[in-house]
């Protein structure tokens, strides 16, 4: 991706330089520098302008990079630039393999016999030319339909097949299918997909989604829970799953404090009752003989 010109940067720290017998002072500066964004373990040629807009001639200038990023950056070209020259030096820029995918700042430095320079190379990191994820699944009677998201790094369009399979946890095939989805260059979005099951379909199912356009290939698997109908005549989703095993929890609990409570209050009827038939007992000297009515 090769950088447009423009002014840009600012002035330099510099030392007076004898330039056809006058002293003057060097002005360096970086043109337009445009953002990348690249695959992990990958590369790519980019131009980067750089302005004399000083009044001297500028000697044995070179493009370097600084920092921790130092060796993303690959350039060997050294350039006398006259005053008011642009140049464009070519830089190759090569993100290593074990880069985490995120926003990364590479700092460049443009240094010349009488002076430098430095600006930012801002580089996009990612894992595939693609990335997309499952978000949350609905059932809704004889069918499900399965939310999710895709987002584009390549800056290119894709044309992509989307490959669907419902299976159970042995790996018998309950459900399969195939859809076109269309993902523009550095777009954004979410995407529906919605197929039918058996009305009586139950249990525990393994969702595998593969999204491929014949060059990068996404694989999304997610374990899913089908229920005929929730207790609360809910379609059964992530969310309301979620709910319905909450509300699970509270009657399970609620159940054994009523449970407990009904078995303290029979012990101390019980014991109370005891305690009754003792006292007659002991006043009439008499033993009496309890009756389960």
């Amino acid at each position: 991706m090769a950088s447009e010109g423009g002014s840009g940067g600012g002035g330099i720290a510099s030392r007076p330089a004898n330039t056809s017998g006058t002293i003057g002072a060097a002005k360096i500066s970086f043109g337009k520098i445009e953002k990348l964004a690249l695959k992990r373990g990958t590369g790519t040629n980019i131009e980067i302008e750089v302005i004399n807009s000083g009044k001297i001639f500028l000697n044995e200038c070179k493009l370097k990079g600084r920092g921790d990023l130092a060796g993303w950056l690959e350039n060997s070209q050294n350039k006398g630039l006259s005053s008011g020259e642009k140049y464009k030096y070519a830089a190759n820029i090569k993100v290593p393999e074990e880069t985490e995918p995120g926003e990364y700042e590479l700092e460049m430095r443009i240094e010349c016999d009488e002076g430098s320079d430095s600006s930012n190379l801002e580089i996009s990191v990612f894992r595939n030319n693609f990335e997309s994820k499952i978000k949350e699944y609905i059932r809704e009677v004889d069918k499900i339909r399965v939310f999710y998201s895709m987002k584009e790094f390549a800056q290119e369009a894709h044309n992509l097949a989307l490959e669907y399979r419902l299976v159970n946890f042995e790996d018998v095939m309950v459900v399969e299918g195939e859809e076109k989805v269309e993902l523009g260059a550095g777009e954004e979005r979410e995407g529906v997909l919605e197929f039918r099951i058996p009305k009586d379909l139950s249990g525990e199912f393994k969702l595998k989604l593969l999204l491929n356009d014949g060059k990068t290939s996404n694989e999304l698997n997610k374990n899913i829970i089908l229920q005929t109908k929730s207790i609360l005549g809910l379609a059964i989703s992530d969310s309301n799953a979620k709910t319905l095993s909450i509300l699970g929890i509270i009657i399970l609990s609620a159940m054994a404090v009523f449970f407990a409570s009904w078995s303290a209050y029979n012990f101390y009827r019980k014991f109370k009752l005891r305690k009754i038939m003792g006292k007659i007992e002991e006043k009439h000297g008499r033993r009496l003989i309890k009756l389960d009515l």
